[in-house]
């Protein structure tokens, strides 16, 4: 029998949080000496919490671990400032959290009893460790020291798992705990297997004939604009265009209107940067530096700090509507720093500006960034107009677009490589009633089975829901049964809820909260319509969320 490792071994040097020596040390030792029937999970997303691992066996038990390379002198300093990282406070905070929130089913009181929760210093003595945190542990954890182990080194050292981990030689197939189940085990499994997102973020990037064409081929005429569904790799293309001229020393911003795909960017241009090292002597530095990564709004008010005109940014929010600041004349304001030879002197050129989603622009802001281009320079607008949020992306007709720079037809990316085919006539139904004016033509997928395999058919319910008081719970509800009937190889981090305003999205959040459930959200507490210098299309509390959500990545 193998054993189950998430993620493989074979990924550990690619993890965002590389493994320090001591956990690498500790995991290879269990995975050597511990039997197979015991699953091990290196720095599972536990709902926000990161223990450096988990162990799981069905019949056994469960094990969450801290393991530290400290000092001895960070020890004491770690006990004597209670610092919230003092690491008894972790392994309780895990076990506790294990019990009450991942684990259900052990109801029973005894049933903490399955959970061990251990703490491994790699470079203290075992009598330091004892002498030092013996005041931090409760009269329980002093008492049952079978499942708090608290190791020092030569535990380690020695390659004594029966000290590091004693629950180990009490259960297993041959012996099954009563305590432990295969249920309890599979509740707590969808919790630690790695999620999608973070798996995608080791993956190297390809692109098919079309996206190689948008990535890498100078076109004569500089202008281009590329329109397609979701899913089919406009955003991807953008990041390896961005990428590839980086790596030559260019100049590049890269704009969105959306504040959280910033992040999303972001990473896939630094997924396509390994493919560039990999195959070319270019550092990563020097690509990255050639990088700017902006939202439209947050572009402009940077512009106008750099070129020194915040009272005249300010006082837009002081003479005119919000709405029209943000459509008009911020994106004015700009272009007449650009068109001040003295002013544009000292703001940022580009040998390249990269657009995406062109759709929620306006033409106007199209021509403010044409302004940024230094000569010979190229541009890139990337749209989907079936994402027509901001009721803009009929703006963007042939007529519309003369003397945007553009020559030639759209290049078109029709494949979406994540939609199942089930959803198609969905789709259609759903923009011919919804999305643009009668008789204008939207971009929908058409489904190409690629990265993802869509054999098992998507689970499609219509919930009616008869009061809008109602909303909240019966998502929730919604979002509860997904929980429990995932596919073996799906995270619980993997479910995405997607909500129709901020408020509906608050109450969701807050419903989850009532039941210890920590969600990843971008919804605003506080309305900043009126805070002058600070204010753009959202509110002060979702635009720091924004900036601050990437899936991809989430720091121990």
């Amino acid at each position: 029998m193998r054993r189950i490792i998430d993620p493989p071994k074979d990924q550990w040097d690619l993890l965002p949080t590389p493994l320090t020596a001591g956990e690498r040390q500790v995991a290879e030792l269990f995975d050597a000496k511990l039997s197979s029937e015991w699953e091990m999970y290196v720095q599972p997303h536990l709902n926000g919490l990161r223990p450096d691992l988990v162990l799981l066996n069905p019949f056994a038990g469960i094990a969450v671990y801290e393991i530290k390379d400290w000092t001895l002198e960070t020890l004491q300093n770690a006990v004597r400032r209670r610092s919230v990282k003092q690491p008894i406070r972790q392994i309780r905070l895990y076990k506790e959290e294990i019990y009450e929130l991942y684990c259900p089913r052990l109801n029973d009181k005894s049933g903490i009893a399955a959970i061990t929760a251990g703490l491994i210093f790699t470079n203290i003595p075992q009598e330091e460790v004892n002498r030092i945190l013996f005041a931090a542990q409760s009269e329980g954890m002093r008492e049952h020291r079978d499942i708090y182990p608290i190791s020092g080194s030569e535990t380690v050292s020695e390659g004594n798992v029966g000290d590091l981990f004693p629950e180990s030689r009490r259960w297993g197939k041959r012996m099954p705990s009563k305590i432990m189940s295969t249920d309890t085990a599979a509740d707590l499994r969808g919790w630690l297997q790695e999620p999608g997102f973070s798996q995608d973020q080791r993956k190297p990037i390809r692109l098919n004939l079309d996206q190689q064409e948008i990535a890498r081929v100078h076109t004569v005429s500089r202008f281009r604009r590329v329109k397609g569904p979701a899913g089919s790799g406009k955003s991807l293309a953008l990041a390896a265009r961005a990428a590839e001229l980086a790596s030559q020393e260019k100049k590049v911003l890269v704009c969105t209107f959306n504040i959280t795909l910033m992040n999303y960017l972001r990473d896939l241009v630094s997924r396509y940067i390994r493919t560039i090292i990999g195959q070319r002597r270019t550092r990563r530095q020097v690509i990255r530096r050639q990088l700017d990564f902006r939202h439209f709004h947050g572009w402009c008010k940077w512009i106008c700090i750099i070129a020194g005109v915040e009272e005249k940014y300010r006082s837009l929010w002081e003479r005119f509507p919000r709405k029209d600041v943000l459509n008009t004349h911020m994106a004015n304001l700009v272009t007449q720093i650009y068109s001040d030879p003295k002013m544009c002197e000292d703001i940022p050129k580009y040998d390249a500006v990269l657009v995406d989603e062109g759709q929620d622009y306006r033409l106007d802001w199209w021509q403010t960034l044409r302004k940024t281009l230094k000569p010979k320079g190229e541009m890139l607008l990337v749209a989907d107009k079936t994402q027509n949020v901001y009721g803009t992306a009929e703006s963007w007709t042939e007529k519309a677009m003369t003397g945007a720079g553009f020559s030639g037809p759209w290049k078109e990316l029709r494949d979406s490589h994540r939609l199942p085919s089930v959803l198609s006539p969905i789709l259609k139904a759903y923009s011919d009633d919804f999305l643009l004016p009668s008789g204008v033509d939207v971009d929908l997928p058409v489904p190409k089975q690629l990265e993802f395999n869509f054999e098992a058919p998507p689970d499609l319910r219509w919930v009616q829901v008869c009061s809008e008081d109602l909303l909240t719970e019966v998502s929730f509800e919604e979002v509860r049964r997904h929980m429990q009937f995932l596919q073996e190889d799906t995270a619980i981090p993997d479910i995405i809820f997607l909500v129709q305003d901020n408020s509906h999205g608050l109450k969701f959040v807050e419903r989850c909260s009532q039941h210890n459930i920590n969600v990843l959200h971008t919804f605003g507490m506080d309305d900043s319509s009126d805070r002058g210098l600070d204010s753009t299309h959202e509110n002060i509390d979702s635009r720091r969320r924004k900036l601050s959500f990437f899936g991809a990545y989430i720091p121990k």
